[in-house]
């Protein structure tokens, strides 16, 4: 019978180096042994018009969904409906998946007998604890490169190696002395008697690090005025910078830099011809977790001259010209808590501009150049894997979720990495989860910053911190947020998110919400009645600026609670920074009211039913609003969206949501707001 093969990946026809990889997968795949499917991420910018009526033969369903183009729940979705004996990312970092794992692996626990898989890039300069706990969920980890797989073995017992088919071997082929003089006549017009042209093709991105190229190649045309460059890439990135403008801050004059014509594709033959023109394909990129276009260059016998970094270093070495990287710099990427600056190194446009010279002057080397990248591309074709030796391994095991033969640890794990508020709203699954699992010891795993909201929780046998290795490690595993509410786009729904964690556990009584309370020494604190304010929630759209106006003259002693970078207010005292969870709780507890914003603090005082005014912003109360038991003693305030908001909706965790000038907040009434939370305290008296 033949196995069912689910691909991750983008569209085969696509120009992008993924794509061109999903290409090659498909063109080598044994169809009498495996019946595959592909799930296509497909991007409008990289996709080839020439080649959509290319047929395909094999099942495609597209990956977009709404605004995400990965279709990352849907996939989801696909996996638990269907039955595949394999799941495949092709191609993608690490990280592009990464809120599915926990899904999909929750999938294998529960009787899905899928291989999860993936072959990926490791493009990063040093290893990362993060991303290699990442590789190490994988069932099936392949990295494409030499320069990757060194690195991760050390650390990850089942990393293996794969050297991707490059899909258009056959096309790349050196063009004739005649064919290549008509190619640079129409390619670069004006072109003079021997001037030597170098080219960069790939994606205007900052890992590319273009403008470093730019600056190299602006120090070199000062001491040989007979070499351009051709950049085959987009002009702008992002409205960050542009090409055309930067080579006019360099002072090159404009015959000495030629661009592709902004928004054009093109096929592969063509590109046969574009490598071909040049003299000498450059590329000085920060990073590459496979470096295709010298590869694609050496097959057309053009020189390569690149940076001394990561997977390009085998790809050139031995055949080329290599720049050391010797700059500090970064690069935004993906770590445990979201989105960061990882450090790289560069090359000083110096360097460049030397690497430069040297091939634009010897003629020798540049044939030599020629020579050794034949041979070096030759070598990289004998060894190419096989997607169908991949597979069969992937299928010979019978316990995808096991492999290894470790046994799993006979206990609970509630897994909820963050935040604060979420954190306190999980509490109410601990009861129903130690009745339903008699006997089995229940292990709370978080960030350890927020380790103190479930402080000594009756039900809780152990605390431990955030790992998401450790988590397969378990029989029973608990992660609703990162299974199913953070993928599923929950603000967009009606249900509270505060009811999302016991329907997803399967509790049909929720318990109260559980925090310890412990009583802080702050002298004078609780000798008078009291109001709890808080400013500010978890972002910058969440800061309310006005508190001062609305606890003017209240009638009560006021306590601010927060974090130190919170808005300041008028008060009695500020324990911004001061105070652990627990502590929070107790004068939470002791308060006869508060003021809080859409936050940890809202939950809180809903959990010790303290009457409060709670402030939204960009978020919904209908979503995130807190759980009030007695809903007689609590008031939510939310701005005029229709009025007050450019696009007229709860634009939280969109990115639409950076239209906003001014956050939507600061738009509720300081009058109002204390009216309110007076009138909740004179009700309860």
């Amino acid at each position: 019978m033949k196995k069912k093969v689910l691909f991750v990946s983008e569209s085969p026809l696509s120009t992008s180096g993924i794509g061109g990889m999903m290409k090659g997968v498909l063109s080598q795949l044994d169809r009498s042994k495996f019946e595959a499917t592909l799930f296509s991420v497909e991007f409008s910018g990289c996709y080839n018009p020439d080649m959509a009526l290319t047929p395909l033969d094999i099942p495609i369903v597209s990956a977009k969904d709404g605004d995400d183009f990965f279709g990352k729940q849907k996939l989801l979705d696909l996996v638990a409906r269907q039955e595949f004996d394999v799941v495949l990312i092709v191609g993608f970092d690490i990280w592009q998946y990464l809120q599915v794992f926990n899904g999909l692996k929750d999938l294998q626990n529960g009787g899905k007998q899928f291989r999860l898989g993936a072959i990926f890039p490791w493009d990063i300069q040093k290893r990362r604890d993060d991303w290699v706990g990442w590789v190490k969920m994988l069932d099936f980890p392949y990295v494409y490169s030499q320069f990757g797989y060194d690195t991760l073995k050390p650390v990850v017992d089942n990393i293996k190696y794969y050297r991707p088919l490059i899909h258009n071997a056959g096309l790349l082929v050196p063009r004739t002395p005649e064919d290549r003089e008509g190619d640079r006549r129409i390619l670069y017009p004006g072109l003079k008697r021997n001037e030597v042209v170098f080219g960069f093709v790939g994606k205007n991105q900052i890992r590319k690090d273009i403008q470093r190229l730019i600056k190299g190649f602006s120090i070199a045309i000062k001491k040989n005025d007979n070499i351009s460059l051709y950049l085959h890439t987009e002009q702008s990135i992002e409205g960050k910078f542009n090409i055309i403008q930067y080579a006019k801050d360099c002072e090159i004059p404009n015959n000495y830099i030629r661009l592709k014509k902004s928004g054009k594709t093109v096929t592969p033959e063509t590109m046969v011809r574009i490598f071909g023109s040049f003299d000498c394909l450059i590329n000085c990129s920060l990073q590459e977790g496979l470096s295709w276009t010298p590869l694609e260059a050496m097959f057309c016998g053009t020189p390569v001259i690149a940076s001394d970094t990561t997977a390009q270093t085998e790809i050139v070495e031995d055949a080329g010209v290599l720049v050391k990287n010797t700059i500090p710099t970064y690069l935004p990427l993906y770590g445990q808590y979201g989105a960061t600056m990882m450090d790289a190194m560069a090359c000083s446009p110096e360097d460049i501009s030397e690497a430069i010279l040297r091939v634009a002057g010897d003629s020798d080397l540049r044939e030599k150049m020629r020579e050794d990248g034949f041979k070096k591309s030759a070598a990289w074709l004998d060894g190419v894997s096989n997607i169908n030796t991949t597979l069969d391994e992937m299928c010979s095991e019978t316990k995808s979720h096991n492999i290894h033969g470790k046994k799993k640890i006979d206990a609970i794990l509630f897994a909820q990495h963050s935040s604060a508020g979420d954190v306190l709203m999980t509490t109410q699954c601990f009861k129903g989860i130690k009745e339903r699992h008699n006997g089995k010891k229940l292990v709370y795993m978080t960030q350890e910053k927020f380790m103190g909201v479930v402080k000594d929780n009756p039900y809780i046998d152990e605390i431990i911190p955030w790992d998401d290795v450790v988590q397969k490690e378990y029989s029973i595993l608990y992660n609703p947020h990162s299974q199913k509410i953070l993928p599923g786009n929950f603000n967009s729904g009606d249900a509270k998110l505060h009811a999302m964690y016991p329907y997803f556990c399967k509790i049909k009584e929720p318990d109260k919400m559980f925090i310890a309370k412990d009583r802080p020494d702050i002298e004078g604190l609780f000798d008078e009645d009291y109001i709890v304010v808080n400013t500010a929630g978890a972002s910058e759209f969440r800061r309310y600026s006005h508190m001062s106006m609305a606890v003017a003259k209240i009638g009560y002693k006021v306590v601010l609670m927060g974090i130190g970078d919170d808005p300041a207010c008028d008060c009695d005292f500020d324990l911004r920074d001061r105070l652990t969870y627990t502590e929070s709780a107790y004068v939470m507890d002791k308060a006869v009211g508060a003021i809080v914003t859409d936050s940890f603090c809202s939950h809180l005082a809903g959990a010790v039913e303290t009457p409060a005014v709670v402030l939204f912003g960009p978020a919904p109360a209908r979503v995130v609003g807190p759980r009030y038991d007695d809903r007689s003693i609590l008031v939510e305030l939310e701005p005029n969206k229709l009025e007050v908001c450019p696009v007229s909706s709860n634009c939280y965790g969109q990115p639409k949501r950076n239209v906003c000038k001014s956050p939507c907040i600061n738009t509720l009434s300081p009058p109002k707001i204390k009216q309110s939370l007076i009138k909740l305290i004179k009700g309860k008296e």
